[in-house]
């Protein structure tokens, strides 16, 4: 059999190309079971981008593949950077001044999971009743941290303002008792974190 060459005609008639056309220009059916295509795979892009289908498995393979174009756009730019969260020490890339890596570290860090008392059940210590004057008292108004005066008549918000300190942070396990407190000034309580040593 002879080979054809491009300049072969491989329809009988125009007619016949015209037909051909059509079918290979037609658009298809752009949805799954629920929208009566046949012969599609989903959970691809092509099918979300080419075929129209937004099923929930195309439409999460788009969404993977927008993600990491962005992803590699910020690394780029320099944008992405990995964080440790500041609860649970995670690695994860922030958005945004974001600090946390997950929601329920979130509640933890915003204070939803509450007070001294359901941060310490939540991260494993224990919690004692005590006021923080006491402790204050007990220092004799020096900063546990610097090592400096802390002004009694600033109040909150005050940078320079009393804060309860713990030696080893709640969020470490530590325990929320008259040993492990100190007086500190606001913004050097804020600037320590959370660190163990």
């Amino acid at each position: 059999m002879a080979e054809r060459t491009r300049t072969q005609r491989t329809l009988c008639s125009g007619g016949c190309g015209l037909t051909m056309w059509v079918r290979v220009t037609q658009k298809t059916d752009p949805v799954c079971v629920s929208c009566r295509a046949e012969r599609i795979e989903h959970g691809k892009v092509s099918t979300y981008t080419y075929r129209k289908c937004r099923c929930p498995e195309c439409r999460a393979a788009w969404s993977a593949k927008c993600n990491e174009s962005q992803k590699r756009k910020r690394r780029a730019l320099g944008l992405l950077k990995v964080k440790s969260c500041v609860i649970c020490e995670q690695p994860f890339n922030p958005h945004g001044q974001q600090v946390t890596c997950s929601p329920q570290c979130r509640k933890a860090y915003s204070g939803k999971v509450g007070d001294h008392r359901s941060r310490a059940s939540f991260f494993g210590g224990s919690f004692a009743r005590f006021d923080h004057a006491e402790v204050f008292e007990r220092d004799g108004w020096i900063c546990g941290i610097c090592q400096k005066p802390v002004d009694q008549s600033i109040k909150y918000p005050d940078p320079m303002s009393a804060s309860l300190d713990h030696v080893i942070p709640l969020s470490r396990g530590g325990d929320h008792a008259l040993d492990n407190a100190q007086c500190s000034h606001l913004t050097c309580n804020r600037q320590k974190g959370h660190p163990l040593a």
